[in-house]
């Protein structure tokens, strides 16, 4: 229907220049001097016309323009969107391997500190030897047990594993 418009204002243009080229051969028959007046008012009906069909075709056209611009515009934040996705994922993976080598080195240093105290404090027998290995096994153990609360979160979103 839009683009029926500029053949509309075509039609009108034409319908009205042919009724000004009627009018003016029947003024110039019937009243001479007034025929001027009748060819002016024409004109001006005329240029009117023209006018509105311009407009009309430039809006078509700024129309179709934006269309077209809307499209580009939004395949491009489809091609944004892909890849900010991708990169997510991407960061997603590489922070879960960094948490787990972190979580995983971290327990294997609490395990040596632990059983370094327990050697020292089975050599000693001294009550200070005592305390620091039941803080570093303390530690040890609040770790493993954070470690397993996280691996079954890990389990339930159907991740892997790996310690």
């Amino acid at each position: 229907m839009a683009e029926e418009q500029p053949t509309n204002y075509k039609r009108n243009v034409l319908t009205a220049i042919g009724g000004v080229v009627a009018a003016s051969i029947v003024g110039i028959i019937v009243r001479p001097d007034s025929a001027a007046l009748i060819i002016g008012f024409g004109t001006l009906i005329s240029t009117q016309l023209f006018t509105q069909l311009k407009n009309a075709e430039a809006a078509a056209e700024v129309k179709t323009t934006l269309v077209e611009t809307a499209h580009e515009q939004a395949a491009k934040v489809a091609e944004v969107k892909t890849a900010l996705a991708e990169s997510d994922a991407k960061t997603d993976t590489t922070l879960g391997k960094i948490h787990t080598l972190v979580n995983s080195n971290m327990g294997e240093k609490l395990t040596e500190l632990e059983k370094s105290y327990a050697r020292i404090y089975a050599m000693t027998n001294d009550p200070k030897d005592k305390i620091a290995w039941l803080a570093a096994k303390g530690l040890l153990d609040e770790h493993m047990i954070k470690q397993a609360v996280v691996d079954e979160r890990s389990v339930a979103n159907g991740e892997d594993i790996e310690h």
